[in-house]
C-alpha cells in the first residue's frame, strides 16, 4: 500500500465519522462511536486538533467509553507521507498516541 493509498483510506473514513456527528445532532448516543471502523481523525485546524486530541480522555471519562482515536493534525501526516520520522513531528505529545497506527500502516505497506 502506498502513502496516497493510506491517505484515501483516511479520508473516507472522515465520511463516517461525519455520520457519527450527524447522529449525534439528531439524537444518537456517544457511545454508538466504538460502532464505527476507524484509523485515525486528521484535521487541518490547530485548535480542532488540540480540542479532539487533548479534550478526548475528558469525554471518555465523562461518557465511560472507550475511544482510543488518534488525532493528527495534517502536517503531521505530511511530515510522514515526506520521510519524517514520528519524533521530529513531535507525535509523542499528542495526548492518544498514534504510534499503533503507524506501525499497523508501515507493516501493510
Amino acid at each position: 500500500m502506498h502513502e496516497a493509498d493510506i491517505m484515501l483510506a483516511l479520508i473516507s473514513k472522515m465520511d463516517q465519522i461525519l455520520k457519527i456527528y450527524e447522529n449525534l445532532e439528531g439524537g444518537g448516543r456517544i457511545d454508538e462511536i466504538r460502532f464505527f471502523p476507524r484509523l485515525c481523525v486528521v484535521t487541518p485546524c490547530p485548535m480542532c486538533h488540540f480540542n479532539l486530541d487533548a479534550m478526548q480522555k475528558d469525554v471518555e471519562s465523562t461518557f465511560d467509553i472507550d475511544i482510543n482515536l488518534p488525532i493528527l493534525h495534517i502536517t503531521q501526516v505530511m511530515g510522514l507521507s515526506f520521510g519524517l520520522n514520528p519524533k521530529e513531528l513531535g507525535l509523542k505529545m499528542n495526548s492518544v498516541s498514534p504510534m499503533k497506527l503507524l506501525s499497523n500502516l508501515h507493516n501493510a505497506v
